[in-house]
C-alpha cells in the first residue's frame, strides 16, 4: 500500500513540475488505440482485397479491366516510345537496324490530310448478352496520292479470335487527290462468345483498313569535274558556299533526302558525300552506292506496312545504273531522267520475308512494323553537263500497302444487370 501511495505521489509531483504530461499521456493512449484499430482495419482490408480479387478473377472483372487498360494504352501516342523501349530491351539488335540517314518531310505535302484516319469507332451498346449480335460503326476519312487506290476492311475479335463480318465487304476505289469520308460496319455474330463460367468478359474488337499508298522521295545530286573539285579543295574553297539548300551540310557535302507525307517515309541517298564526279569515289571504281529505305513515318500511326507493290527510280540521264539484275529500264521519261523499275522477283522476295507463321525470331517479327532496306544498288556519272557545280535530282516512287488499325472494347455479361 505504501508503494502504491509513493507511486501516486511521485506521479502528482511530476505532473506539478510538468503540467503538460497528463495531456501527453492521454494522447499516447489514444494513439495506441488508433494504431491498434488501424492494424485491425489493415488486416480486414487485406482479407477483403484478396477475397475481392479472387471474386473478380472468378467473375471475370479482372479480365475486363485488364483488357480496357491495355486497349487504352495502345491508343496513347505518348506510350509509343515506352513500347519501343520495351521492344528494344527484348531485342537489342533493334538499335543496330535503325537507319543513320536523315530525311525531311515535304512541307507542301505536310498540309494535306494524306492517308487513312479513323474518325470514330464505337458501339451503340457497351454491354451485350452472349447471344446478342455485336455491332460497331466506324467513320473513315481517306485521301490518296495515286490513281485508283483501293481500301479493304476487315474486323476481328482479337480476344476470342473471332473473324467479324464487315460492310462494305468489297474493296473501295479511292480517286487520286480526292478526300472521301464513309462509314464501315463491323459485326460479331450471335452466340460467338462464350463466358466459360464467368459473369462478365471483355472483348477487344479490331478494325483493319488495308489501303494502297504512294510515297515519293528525292535527294539533290550535285556533280563537278574531278579536276575542278581537286583544285578547289587544294585552295581550301567551300564548294557549296553559294548553294541555298537547307538540307545540305556545306562543310561535309551530306544532303538529307525529302519525302511526301504519309504513314511510311522513304529515304533515297548515297553513303558517299557530294559532289559526285565522273571519276567516282575511287580510282579503280567509278560507282557510287545508292540505297532506298522505307520505315514508319511516326509511332503515332497505328498499323504496319503490309507489302511493297512497285518501286520506281529516276536517275538523271547523264547517270548510269550498274547492271545488278535488280532494276530494269522502263523508259527515258524526258530529256532529264531515265526511269527504272524494281524487278518483280526482287519485290516478291521482299514481300516473302518473315511471312512464315512458324518464324518466332523477334527481329523478324519487327520487319513489317519498322521498315527495311528495299534495295542497295550502284550508279556512276557517265558524263558531265558542265565542269562547274551542277545540281540535279535522284527520285524514287514507292507504291505500297499499309494496314491502318483501330480498336474498341465491349463487355459481354450473363445478364444486363451485371
Amino acid at each position: 500500500m505504501a508503494d502504491e501511495r509513493g507511486e501516486i505521489s511521485e506521479r502528482f509531483r511530476r505532473y506539478s513540475e510538468r503540467p503538460l504530461d497528463p495531456l501527453r499521456d492521454f494522447f499516447r493512449v489514444i494513439i495506441r488505440i488508433i494504431g491498434f484499430l488501424l492494424a485491425i482495419g489493415a488486416i480486414l482490408f487485406l482479407v477483403l482485397l484478396l477475397y475481392s480479387g479472387f471474386t473478380a478473377q472468378q467473375s471475370g472483372v479482372t479480365q475486363v479491366y485488364f483488357t480496357k487498360i491495355t486497349d487504352a494504352l495502345n491508343k496513347v501516342p505518348l506510350m509509343a516510345p515506352l513500347i519501343e523501349t520495351l521492344k528494344t530491351i527484348q531485342n537489342p539488335a533493334r538499335t543496330i537496324t535503325k537507319f543513320d540517314w536523315q530525311a525531311d518531310v515535304d512541307k507542301n505535302s505536310e498540309n494535306k490530310e494524306l492517308g487513312l484516319t479513323f474518325q470514330k469507332f464505337s458501339s451503340i451498346k457497351k454491354l451485350y448478352l452472349p447471344d446478342e449480335l455485336i455491332s460497331l460503326i466506324a467513320s473513315v476519312k481517306v485521301t490518296s496520292l495515286k490513281d485508283n487506290s483501293q481500301v479493304r476492311f476487315s474486323c476481328t475479335d482479337t480476344t476470342s479470335n473471332i473473324l467479324g463480318i464487315v460492310e462494305p465487304s468489297e474493296p473501295q476505289v479511292l480517286p487520286k487527290d480526292y478526300t472521301q469520308i464513309f462509314s464501315v460496319r463491323c459485326e460479331i455474330p450471335e452466340n460467338s462468345i462464350k463466358l466459360e463460367g464467368k459473369q462478365v468478359r471483355a472483348e477487344r474488337i479490331v478494325l483493319n483498313a488495308d489501303y494502297d499508298f504512294k510515297t515519293d522521295a528525292y535527294v539533290e545530286a550535285y556533280t563537278m569535274s574531278k579536276q575542278l573539285l581537286t583544285e578547289k579543295q587544294n585552295n581550301l574553297e567551300n564548294i557549296f558556299e553559294n548553294e541555298n539548300n537547307p538540307r545540305l551540310n556545306k562543310e561535309t557535302g551530306e544532303v538529307h533526302s525529302q519525302y511526301t507525307a504519309g504513314p511510311m517515309k522513304v529515304l533515297v541517298n548515297s553513303e558517299f558525300t557530294q559532289p559526285f564526279t565522273e571519276v567516282g569515289p575511287f580510282s579503280n571504281n567509278p560507282y557510287y552506292s545508292l540505297a532506298i529505305l522505307i520505315q514508319k513515318a511516326s509511332t503515332s500511326y497505328q498499323g504496319k506496312l503490309n507489302k511493297i507493290n512497285n518501286v520506281y527510280l529516276y536517275l538523271p540521264n547523264n547517270f548510269e545504273l550498274k547492271e545488278d539484275n535488280q532494276f530494269e529500264l522502263v523508259e527515258s521519261e524526258d530529256e532529264v531522267f531515265n526511269k527504272y523499275q524494281l524487278k518483280q522477283e526482287k519485290i516478291d522476295k521482299l514481300n516473302s520475308i518473315c511471312r512464315d507463321a512458324s518464324l518466332l525470331d523477334v527481329q523478324c517479327q519487327d520487319y513489317w512494323d519498322r521498315g527495311f532496306t528495299i534495295t542497295l544498288t550502284n550508279f556512276k556519272v557517265s558524263s558531265l553537263n558542265k565542269p562547274e557545280l551542277d545540281k540535279n535530282y535522284i527520285r524514287t516512287d514507292v507504291d505500297y500497302e499499309f494496314q491502318a488499325q483501330t480498336s474498341q472494347v465491349v463487355t459481354i455479361a450473363e445478364s444486363l444487370t451485371a
